[in-house]
């Protein structure tokens, strides 16, 4: 099956292809074109056009056309972000951690993770922390952040995995207004806009006037850090600590 996503909605006939290549005078062989290609290219080059359509987003912000964010369902920015997510994801699996190009990535990803994806950390120790020990000859790769001001990007997960050992104090709520609270810690809800599930896992004293907006331009890049002055205006999931969880 071959198609062409960007110039037409249907399938495109194999003699296409071979005419196209007979009007370039390709004259040898056309198996090279033609063979079918590698799921591992294909998800690599998908993940390629999500962080190539997160970055174009950045880049024109408020001019960039719905269509560039826009899904079946579920809220734009939420879903380019979770796009970005995954696309990272893939960019880290499916090729050698045996570059110094791989250790940027980690590095992005692992800042990235740790603050609006907290819940996959044993995800992250499952399949990334043994890649990464699989080539000790390149470990001084993260050197290179420590060096430039970075730090260890691993102190994004053990900062993850501390969280988790910490028992939050009891708060409890006055006893006599607690008969118009809709919804209590523990609760599954299906969001409402969104259509996610969540679980609800702590409630604020202040409500949620003082919660802060994440905000995120990382993709795979060796930056790590933004002017401050900078605030770009792509929002993404806030942290679990803000009181609930998607499941």
């Amino acid at each position: 099956m071959y198609l062409d996503p960007y110039g037409l909605d249907n399938e495109v006939p194999a003699s296409d292809l071979q005419d196209l290549l007979a009007h370039y005078a390709w004259q040898t062989s056309t198996d090279a074109f033609l063979a079918p290609a590698p799921p591992q290219t294909m998800v690599l080059r998908t993940a390629q056009n999500i962080k190539a359509t997160f970055a174009r987003i950045l880049e024109l912000q408020d001019d960039a056309h719905p269509e560039l964010s826009q899904l079946l369902r579920g809220n734009d920015a939420m879903n380019v972000d979770t796009a970005l997510y995954s696309a990272m994801w893939s960019s880290l699996m499916l090729t050698p951690p045996d570059t110094f190009e791989w250790n940027d990535r980690l590095a992005s990803f692992l800042h990235r993770f740790a603050g609006s994806w907290p819940e996959d950390v044993w995800l992250v120790e499952k399949y990334l922390w043994p890649m990464y020990n699989s080539f000790t000859a390149l470990r001084h790769g993260f050197a290179r952040h420590v060096n430039r001001g970075l730090g260890d990007p691993w102190d994004h997960c053990r900062l993850v995995r501390d969280q988790d050992d910490l028992i939050p104090p009891m708060s409890r709520r006055d006893l006599d207004g607690h008969q118009s609270v809709t919804f209590k810690i523990g609760q599954v809800f299906r969001h409402r806009r969104y259509g996610w599930i969540g679980v609800i896992t702590g409630w604020p004293d202040q409500g949620t006037q003082h919660l802060p907006v994440a905000t995120s331009r990382d993709t795979d890049d060796e930056s790590d850090t933004a002017a401050p002055r900078e605030h770009p205006r792509v929002p993404v999931r806030l942290p679990n600590q803000f009181y609930f969880m998607c499941l």
